[in-house]
């Protein structure tokens, strides 16, 4: 076993300088795939957490269509390729590349047939069809979907079948499905590979499914599979390693558009004795003029008893409305802020004791941010938090150290 992960480690490493090279030269890694594209990043970041590979030789096929078959794959590679038992349908071979997806899916109740022996795995997938699906995975991992946009604003929106209307309004109440043209939200266009890209690295980023590439223009978290083990080679199921969770690792640029360097924070320096704690920022998608809630989250907690952290933004595009303390420490700890909420602002936490049973994982604050009617579509804006060295300590008042994962608002385009 231990072998087995120091290959795949090591392999990463090897991807990850290729991939990076490639797209820091704006070459990115497929011919039919520009650095100018609206979709580059979302492809580049399915294919680097082994997610949506190519069709052909060093061939993307941003415009082709998904099949079911395709979005089930995605979905079971991105749960970590399950080991499954359960129903076969006649017409998902059994040695096609997503007949354990199909399988996996059909028993979580992701995806059904059109009848007990028929999945029509050929079936091209409509918007509607990958809203409903994404929302049942989505119920399946136990991430909220109460949310619920109003769609007045689209004049199709009479078009969304019944079944769909409640997920389509999840969507886009992510920012996981927008949409096209001036006031279309298109529920019946078939989706395409590009597309199917950009909804799912919106959706990881807004549920914290995998870690963003640090810079997704030249990072890599996952190995990308080889060509020929693409979604659409039925006789080649996919062979690659498991995926880990984990939190947002977001990108970030500034209005101009220049790319700004993201995600992890490395820890200051220790003796090795002292303890550390993994703080994440998450991204979060929006639109311009929205109010939207960033969550940071607290992943390894070994019992903070204090700790300082400073936030920094940029105020031509965002507003820091209100600061929360989160369900993590609410209750143990007491949150303090700087009394302006510029960027620059500080929180202070701190608490008198803290027992065994309060140390907890989940939010450490929930941030609002009102977006400024000028936020440009398509910009990162990087949230970035900032640790003050040997401010955080434990309930022995010994230091712990602190990584930071950077996150950022995304404007939608």
């Amino acid at each position: 076993m231990i072998k087995k992960m120091l290959a795949a480690i090591m392999a990463v490493f090897v991807v990850s300088a290729l991939v990076i090279g490639a797209a820091v030269n704006g070459e990115g890694t497929f011919s039919d795939v520009k650095p100018n594209d609206w979709f580059f990043d979302d492809v580049l970041f399915a294919q680097n957490e082994g997610l949506m590979v190519g069709m052909g030789e060093n061939e993307f096929s941003p415009h082709g269509t998904v099949t079911r078959a395709m979005l089930v794959t995605i979905l079971w590679r991105l749960e970590g390729e399950p080991l499954v038992r359960g129903k076969i349908y006649e017409d998902a071979d059994a040695g096609a590349y997503y007949r354990d997806a199909v399988v996996w899916a059909s028993e979580k109740g992701i995806v059904s047939g059109y009848s007990e022996t028929h999945f029509g795995p050929d079936d091209t997938a409509t918007r509607e069809q990958f809203a409903a699906i994404m929302f049942r995975y989505a119920s399946y991992k136990k991430y909220d979907v109460s949310k619920a946009a109003e769609l007045d604003k689209y004049s199709d929106k009479d078009k969304i079948s019944g079944y769909a209307v409640e997920s389509m309004k999840w969507a886009n109440s992510y920012g996981i499905i927008t949409g096209v043209g001036n006031d279309m939200i298109a529920p019946l266009d078939l989706v395409e590979r590009c597309q199917a890209a950009a909804i799912l690295r919106r959706f990881c980023g807004n549920f914290k499914v995998l870690e963003i590439s640090e810079n997704s223009r030249g990072g890599s978290s996952a190995e990308p599979e080889s060509e020929d083990k693409a979604e659409e080679n039925p006789n080649k199921p996919s062979e690659s390693e498991t995926l880990s969770g984990g939190g947002v690792r977001g990108t970030g640029t500034g209005a101009s558009g220049g790319t700004q360097s993201s995600g992890t924070v490395k820890p200051e320096e220790d003796n090795g004795d002292s303890e550390k704690a993994i703080i994440k920022m998450n991204t979060v998608y929006a639109n311009p003029g929205d109010t939207a809630d960033v969550a940071v989250d607290i992943t390894e907690n070994p019992g903070i008893l204090g700790m300082i952290l400073s936030l920094e933004y940029d105020e031509s595009a965002m507003k820091l409305v209100n600061v929360k303390n989160g369900d993590a420490v609410s209750g143990v700890l007491t949150l303090t802020c700087s009394k302006t909420l510029d960027s620059g602002v500080k929180f202070l936490w701190d608490g008198i004791e803290i027992r065994p049973e309060d140390i907890k994982t989940g939010n450490l604050m929930i941030l609002t941010f009102k977006l400024s009617p000028n936020a440009v579509p398509g910009a990162k804006y990087l949230l970035t938090l900032i640790h003050e060295n040997e401010s955080t300590i434990d309930a022995d008042l010994n230091g712990v150290s602190v990584e930071l994962l950077q996150g950022c608002i995304e404007i939608n385009k």
